[in-house]
């Protein structure tokens, strides 16, 4: 037996539950990366290790009493023992897990997501915060300290209140930025003084936002932009690789940190197209849709997925981004697709590029979206069993 995975096992069994088996699973898949990899050059960024592909299960969706119904599930295998630890069971693709989605993901318009912000930043661990101080310099050479939010509160909608409720509270880019790069090094101590990671000890806490509880790590907000032109096409951008987080991932369409600027999220996507991909695109308040919140595994992040509707064409989109987006530097190159259903199953299915974690994700609300779930999901399998014969 491999030495390495003889000792990973033995680790595993004295961890035995938790979210502990999360990072063991990690280590497993980087240490067989590497045997797959030896000799070759890493080209991972250090400690996000965003090139590394997940594992998948070739498991089922079934809708309702027809078993017929059904499509492949793409969650990695990590994100299934993150939820597991958490106690969730939701809509889980790739590293991306939804913790609430808007009613058959028609989205929710400006009105109907109330968002509270907070003046004062929300305390953080002792021993976060101890990390931060310890290793933020080491980590941020060359990175600025931008303000940004962080939930601290969701209440989803019920029937008596159809609104959902948010909360947000400030976080300094600096916080995130550093413990999301260390979640899984071991740089905290447990009771017996051994060293843990940050992963361990709080990653569960990520998946379970509520009411009245808001997870430990400061994980910054990122609204992401799925966006349809006015000739039906779904803009899709490899990311540059200056970005701090996942260089050269294909995304679909845009992302963008929300910071003090915004009062809300629709704000925060409006101000990301327009610095993205130029600022003179036909695009408005009632012209984007928030389907659903999601957090990543990698960074924790607290994802608000969104559908915009800008009226110019596909070609015109990609002129703007090429001569009159400020941040054009954020993104290497760009390709459209049809938004019929063949085409993006086709592209949901696709899993040969390196895809930004929340990007499938994505791709999959916008069917459900269009289509719907039913309608989605046999198109996804019937394109699954075409490629697999």
């Amino acid at each position: 037996m491999d030495p390495i995975l003889a000792t990973v096992g033995i680790i595993a069994a004295v961890i035995g539950i938790g979210a502990g088996i999360i990072q063991i699973l990690d280590y497993v898949e980087r240490k067989q990366k590497q045997n797959r990899d030896k000799g070759q050059p890493s080209t991972s960024t250090p400690y996000l290790d965003s090139a590394t592909k997940p594992s998948r299960f070739d498991g089922r969706i079934h809708i309702g009493q027809e078993i017929q119904t059904t499509a492949t599930e793409f969650s990695s295998n990590r994100t299934k023992i993150w939820m597991e630890a958490a106690g969730i069971d939701s809509l889980a693709v790739d590293d991306s897990v939804m913790i609430v989605g808007s009613e058959k993901f028609k989205g929710w318009g400006i009105s109907e997501i109330n968002v509270v912000i907070e003046k004062e930043p929300v305390t953080i661990p002792t021993d976060l915060l101890n990390v931060v101080q310890e290793y933020h310099e080491k980590l941020m050479i060359t990175m600025h300290d931008s303000a940004n939010f962080r939930v601290i509160s969701l209440t989803p909608p019920f029937i008596d209140r159809p609104s959902i409720q948010v909360s947000l509270a400030p976080v300094s880019f600096r916080s995130h930025f550093t413990i999301s790069s260390l979640l899984d090094k071991p740089v905290l101590k447990a009771q017996s003084s051994q060293l843990i990671t940050i992963r361990e000890r709080y990653g569960a806490n990520a998946l379970n936002y509520s009411t009245f509880n808001h997870p430990f790590i400061p994980a910054n907000v990122s609204i992401q932009i799925a966006i349809i032109s006015s000739d039906n096409k779904l803009l899709l951008m490899q990311r540059s690789n200056h970005v701090a987080y996942y260089p050269n991932a294909w995304t679909v369409s845009i992302e963008e940190t929300m910071n003090d600027e915004d009062k809300n999220f629709v704000d925060g996507a409006l101000r990301g197209i327009r610095e993205e991909l130029g600022p003179d695109l036909s695009v408005a308040h009632e012209d984007i849709r928030v389907l659903s919140f999601c957090v990543e595994y990698p960074t924790l992040s607290f994802d608000v997925i969104c559908l915009a509707y800008i009226h110019n064409s596909i070609d015109e989109i990609r002129h703007s981004w090429r001569f009159t987006a400020p941040d054009k530097h954020e993104l290497n190159q760009s390709q459209a697709i049809s938004i019929s259903l063949q085409d993006l199953s086709s592209l949901y299915l696709e899993t040969k590029r390196q895809w930004h974690p929340s990007a499938r994700m994505r791709i999959l609300q916008v069917l459900f979206n269009i289509y719907g779930v039913t309608k989605t999901l046999s198109a996804i399998e019937e394109v699954r069993v075409h490629q697999s014969n």
